[in-house]
């Protein structure tokens, strides 16, 4: 059973002030129970240590990098030329949809992983057809 986690749940987990804050610690709680195997990318990673860097600081930046760049909780899968590869047709795909590039290469580790189910609070996951948790 295995769910991939994307930026913004993982702020969400972080930021006592986001309006998921409750909910996506609930949602972590319940996978963790369910014995889930959480998985992210190096990208999400990227962008979530990047995005806590200019919202909320070096210390809250640092800490995230030091506890899931290389975590026991979280599996990281490291894109490489195929799956940007895979990553640019899906871009290209979805013209007509605003999908970040960090979201198409997320989409694409998924596919090659075999992953349909994501931790996240971000609606273009589910209109390219993978399942949101939370609900």
């Amino acid at each position: 059973m295995k769910r991939f986690v994307d930026t913004g749940f993982f702020i969400a987990l972080l930021d006592r002030g986001d309006i998921h804050f409750d909910k996506a610690r609930e949602c972590l709680q319940s996978q963790i129970d369910d014995k889930a195997k959480l998985i992210t990318s190096n990208m999400v990673l990227s962008e979530t240590i990047t995005w806590l860097r200019y919202h909320a600081g070096y210390r809250y930046a640092k800490e995230f990098g030091d506890k899931f760049r290389h975590s026991e909780l979280v599996e990281t899968l490291w894109v490489d030329s195929y799956i940007e590869s895979e990553a640019w047709k899906i871009f290209l795909k979805y013209s007509d949809h605003e999908l970040s590039y960090v979201d198409c290469l997320s989409f694409a580790c998924m596919r090659t992983h075999q992953i349909n189910k994501v931790l996240t609070f971000d609606k273009h996951f589910r209109q390219v057809g993978f399942v949101v948790f939370p609900h």
